[in-house]
């Protein structure tokens, strides 16, 4: 019995740790994001002082 109950924790622990990851890369990708929007919008004000 006790077997079964820490294969079924592994399983879950392994989902819960697979989301986490997936939840990382999404914020990877908004900052990711918002970095690229900074960069042009900082590109295009020294575009408009020059």
């Amino acid at each position: 019995m006790k077997q079964i109950e820490s294969e079924e924790y592994k399983e879950i622990q392994k989902k819960r740790f697979m989301k986490f990851i997936e939840v990382e890369d999404s914020l990877f990708e908004i900052n990711g994001w918002i970095s690229v929007a900074d960069f042009k919008e900082n590109y295009r004000k020294r575009q408009l002082e020059s």
